[in-house]
């Protein structure tokens, strides 16, 4: 499989990441970005809760995904995913892995991901049934140490946001 994965940012407050890379990225239906805040507030307070998501900021709109949804055809979840053929190029896509809570702070590692190939990838070990297949069955089982081995040398969220601030995708008018 080619390199799907761009950048590691660890233990980052991910409501602070997707609201700045919302302001970034997204001109309109940024209110799609409250869903996303709800989504992953609900699921921390569960106590089996859904930890691995997919998450991506276009230039119309954002989308939060359980991650082992995206890998199911015919999921609403694949069809989202699998939907941005045109505009590949607005997308900014990511692997969000919920470690925890403190303070109110929601706290995850997130890996960039380069959509296009990993929206072919996902088309090509997606079926029709669930499966336990996620973004990590592809390097392991074991999350905590393969999260460490995949991805670019980690990077510092401040970095990552002036980064993505002069490579800004869709530029205001």
């Amino acid at each position: 499989m080619e390199r799907t994965v761009l950048y590691k940012l660890e233990n980052v407050d991910i409501l602070k990441f997707i609201t700045e890379v919302t302001e970034i990225n997204t001109v309109s239906y940024k209110t799609d970005l409250k869903f996303d805040i709800d989504i992953l507030k609900r699921e921390c307070e569960i106590k089996d809760g859904i930890r691995n998501f997919l998450w991506m900021s276009r230039k119309h709109g954002t989308y939060c995904l359980p991650d082992e949804k995206v890998y199911v055809k015919g999921s609403s979840a694949y069809s989202i995913w699998q939907y941005y053929n045109s505009d590949t190029d607005g997308v900014l896509a990511y692997y969000i892995f919920i470690k925890g809570k403190k303070n109110a702070k929601i706290y995850a590692d997130v890996y960039e991901l380069a959509y296009e190939k990993h929206k072919k990838h996902v088309d090509t070990i997606s079926d029709y049934a669930p499966q336990t297949t996620n973004f990590f069955s592809d390097f392991s089982i074991d999350k905590e140490r393969t999260a460490n081995k995949i991805g670019r040398k980690p990077t510092k969220f401040e970095d990552y946001i002036k980064r993505l601030r002069k490579r800004c995708i869709h530029k205001k008018r």
